[in-house]
């Protein structure tokens, strides 16, 4: 939730799927939303100190693993 609202006080769109359903249903409903990135952020990556972030709606870009800090600078760049 922290990640969330820091995300979105410098103008990021977030929503959150907190409901605990299997990872391809997440998925699925991320795809549906029109959002071109889903960022995976578990127990493994917060202990991790990274982010997973997986491309939906047909991205030719591969998953990527990256520091938790670099996140709201990165998305930044992606949003343009």
């Amino acid at each position: 939730l922290v990640l969330a609202r820091s995300l979105r006080l410098q103008g990021l769109y977030v929503e959150l799927d907190p409901g605990g359903a299997a990872f391809s249903k997440q998925f699925k409903r991320a795809d549906r939303s029109g959002a071109p990135w889903a960022a995976v952020l578990g127990e493994e990556e917060q202990a991790a100190g990274v982010v997973q972030l997986k491309p939906l709606r047909g991205q030719p870009s591969p998953e990527a693993s990256l520091p938790l800090a670099d996140l709201p600078a990165l998305l930044q760049l992606l949003q343009g």
